[in-house]
Order: structure tokens, then C-alpha cells, then sequence
């Protein structure tokens, strides 16, 4: 049995289907115009028929015919339901030409290493659409960020065994492996294999996030986290590598993907250990967001720049 629908007061759509009804001469070309079922249709004409308290349409020899008091009803409306549907229109072609913005965050390495190229060819195709760009490179303070609708999106990395935040949709794109940063000439260029063990023989550079939990883990599992002499801490992947090609330290960095060779006199080899997990770098979303349209083209540039 069919469920009758009943509607508090004069709606919209009631008027719109009836002003169709009308104009069709039918329920079934009217559903047909509006894009419903002829069962809508008929519904929402009842129920504008039991508000008012009147017959307004009836079966006539060629189809539906308007009563008298349909007649003055369609009069007295149909200026205002074509109006209200022409500010509808006029409302979403000027939403669309509102400013657009784009928030995104993610940290520095990435900012900096992988995300230069999908910003520059978003940009160029999305002159009108005013980026703003954030970094932290804590992955916990990304996911707040976007947690928290302080940004449209985020990119960061993160271990595939941890607990994931459920609130938010994970878009993997590559992964990061733990690599050894020297000068290009160190002695520790031209080892066959690093251990942990020749790593502390060296000042290190300790860099911060992911990076500094994965290393100072690996130094406590062969007791050698004691021994290790920090010659600078510091967050910034540019920093680290400009001071590696000095020679005052070495690193061990997550990196990869489709990043940039690293630069003139930086020497970087994979760290041969089968104790640090690769880190997997994601796209970040909250679950069932509304995604603008420019948002999701981003969405779509990373995918087609960054993926694997």
C-alpha cells in the first residue's frame, strides 16, 4: 500500500507542480517537466488543494482542467513561481562567481618537495581561487586541522599500522622510505652497508615528527641512543640538507616519491634496516564533506601528480 505524503502548509513545490500541472494538461507530462513522479505530482496538488480547502483542477473531456478557483489561483501565482525560479537560477550562476578559496595543509617536507608542482598547476588553471597554505609537521596536528574545518584537505604521512582518525577519508598516494643523508664524499657515501652502529660514529642532524620517533627508536633497539652526538635539531628538510652538503652532519630522513634529486652535494642511499616501517603519504578528507567543485579538482590534480 502506498504511503500518502501530507504537507504542513503552502510549499514551493506544490505551487510548481501545480502551475505545471496546469500548463501540461496532464499529472504525467507535469511529472515528466519536473523531473518526478506522477504520484509527487499528484500529491503535492492535493495537498495545496486541502490547504486551501477548494477543487482546483478536475477532469475534463481532453485531460485536466482547472476549476474556477484554479483559475484564479494560477493568475495570482504563476508571476511568483516563475520568479522565484529565475532567482534559483540567478542565484547559482552568481554563487559560482563568489571568491573561492582552497585551504590545505601539510608539512613542510611535502610543502616544500612534492607540493610545488600540483600548487603551480592548480594555480594556473584556478587563477581566481585564493589558496591559503598551511604547514605543521606534526601528522596528529594535520588531522586536527582538517578534523576541525581549519582546512578543505590535508596531505601528510603516516604508518599504515597506526589507527587511522575515522572521521576522515585516507587517499594513499606513495610511500617514504627512511634514507641516509651525507656529504657526497663522507665516508659513509661509500660503505657498502650502514648499521646503526657506524651512523653514531658521526655527528647527527635530528631532524623532527616521524623522522626523529623512527631514529631514536632505531639507536634504543641496539643501545646506542646514549652515544649519539646531535650536532643540530631542526624540523626543516632544506635546512638539514644544506647542512649535510657542509659536512657538519649526517641525517636519516623519510623521503621519496617523485621528489627532486637531492641537491649538489648531498649524497642519499636507502638506510638498510628492516626495523623502520616505510611511511605511506596520504590525501586527507573529512567522510561525507561536500567537496566544491574547484576543491575537487584539486583532489584530482594530486592524484594525477603525486600518485603512484
Amino acid at each position: 500500500m502506498r504511503k500518502t505524503l501530507y504537507y504542513k502548509g503552502i510549499q514551493l513545490p506544490q505551487l510548481r507542480s501545480f502551475c505545471t500541472v496546469a500548463a501540461q494538461g496532464s499529472f504525467s507530462a507535469a511529472a515528466k517537466v519536473l523531473g518526478l513522479s506522477k504520484p509527487t505530482v499528484w500529491q503535492q496538488v492535493r495537498a495545496l488543494e486541502r490547504e486551501l480547502k477548494v477543487t482546483l483542477v478536475k477532469q475534463g473531456e481532453r485531460g485536466i482542467e482547472l476549476t474556477a478557483e484554479g483559475q484564479l489561483l494560477l493568475k495570482l501565482i504563476q508571476p511568483h513561481v516563475s520568479g522565484l525560479d529565475s532567482l534559483v537560477r540567478l542565484f547559482e550562476t552568481q554563487r559560482a562567481e563568489l571568491q573561492q578559496t582552497l585551504t590545505i595543509v601539510s608539512t613542510p617536507y611535502l610543502i616544500s618537495h612534492h607540493l610545488p608542482a600540483v600548487i603551480e598547476d592548480y594555480a594556473v588553471r584556478h587563477p581566481s581561487v585564493r589558496l591559503h597554505l598551511r604547514t605543521d609537521a606534526w601528522t596528529d596536528h594535520v588531522v586536527g586541522l582538517i578534523d576541525q574545518r581549519h582546512a578543505d584537505l590535508g596531505i601528510a604521512p603516516y604508518l599504515r599500522d597506526e589507527t587511522r582518525q575515522p572521521t576522515l577519508e585516507y587517499v594513499d598516494l606513495f610511500d617514504l622510505q627512511f634514507t641516509l643523508l651525507t656529504a657526497r664524499h663522507h665516508p659513509l657515501s661509500r660503505k657498502r652497508r650502514v648499521t646503526p652502529e657506524d651512523l653514531v660514529q658521526f655527528p647527527i642532524i635530528k631532524a623532527s615528527s616521524y623522522n626523529q620517533r623512527a631514529l631514536e627508536a632505531l639507536l634504543r633497539r641496539h643501545n646506542l641512543l646514549e652515544r649519539m652526538h646531535v650536532v643540530m635539531e631542526t624540523g626543516s628538510t632544506d635546512i638539514i640538507l644544506k647542512y649535510v652538503a657542509l659536512g657538519i652532519g649526517v641525517a636519516v630522513l623519510y623521503m621519496g616519491g617523485k621528489e627532486e634529486p637531492p641537491p649538489s652535494g648531498v649524497h642519499a642511499r636507502p638506510f638498510d634496516t628492516d626495523e623502520t616501517a616505510p611511511l605511506t603519504v596520504a590525501m586527507m578528507v573529512r567522510k561525507g564533506a561536500y567537496l566544491a567543485e574547484h576543491v575537487q579538482d584539486f583532489c584530482q590534480t594530486v592524484r594525477r601528480l603525486l600518485a603512484e
